[in-house]
């Protein structure tokens, strides 16, 4: 199931990633249709906070508590680069950028170029409808199953690896978050240590970043 959770984050594009936290009172769509055209304006204007609003629990918080540690390791090992610069002269230097998993900045680039978000197939069934989702955007799945549910007088969307979520998902995604943070803390101790003088070469430091689960 890790492997599940690790998937949903990585299709930032499609899953909608978020480093900042989806306003409470946001209003949840009136209808289905209603919740894939603001889940399709928002992943348009690249909008994180619009997108995990759209969201029913409990992939709202799940998400939240994910790519706030994604953030963290992003920062972390933008502040390496940073670190390694200083130290010995700026240069590119892809060995300590942020790994893919932790790439937000580059989730949210691509976003922008999503197209389109359109229903191909809709099938309710009591509180809940099914919808299968085209995606037209140059990255990410081009179809993703979503399932509209009714709570109050709104429709929020879950994607649906979280239709059936259950504690030992609600486990394994906090494992994976610990996971993030426990890379993320690592980084942030390496460019402690480089600012420090610890290292005396950038292809020291490299060697370090690469070691670092």
């Amino acid at each position: 199931m890790k492997h599940a959770v690790r998937c949903i984050a990585a299709v930032a594009p499609v899953i909608a990633c978020a480093a900042v936290l989806a306003g409470e009172g946001a209003k949840a769509p009136a209808t289905p249709e209603d919740a894939v055209a603001e889940l399709e304006a928002a992943t348009r204007a690249g909008d994180l906070d619009r997108v995990l609003a759209v969201f029913a629990e409990p992939a709202r918080s799940t998400l939240r508590s994910m790519y706030a540690v994604m953030a963290r390791g992003e920062a972390a090992h933008r502040a390496l680069a940073q670190a390694a610069d200083a130290r010995f002269g700026k240069a590119e230097d892809a060995q300590l950028a942020a790994p893919r998993q932790y790439d937000l900045s580059g989730a949210r680039a691509d976003m922008k170029q999503t197209r389109s978000v359109k229903i191909a197939k809709r099938e309710a069934a009591g509180d809940d409808v099914r919808l299968e989702l085209e995606f037209a955007a140059p990255t990410g799945p081009p179809v993703g199953t979503y399932i509209a549910r009714r709570q109050g007088q709104g429709w929020p969307l879950l994607p649906r690896e979280f239709a059936e979520w259950g504690p030992e998902q609600a486990k394994d995604a906090e494992e994976t978050a610990a996971e993030f943070a426990k890379h993320a803390a690592a980084i942030e101790q390496l460019a402690t240590d480089v600012r420090a003088g610890k290292y005396e070469t950038r292809e020291a430091v490299r060697e370090a970043a690469v070691r670092i689960p």
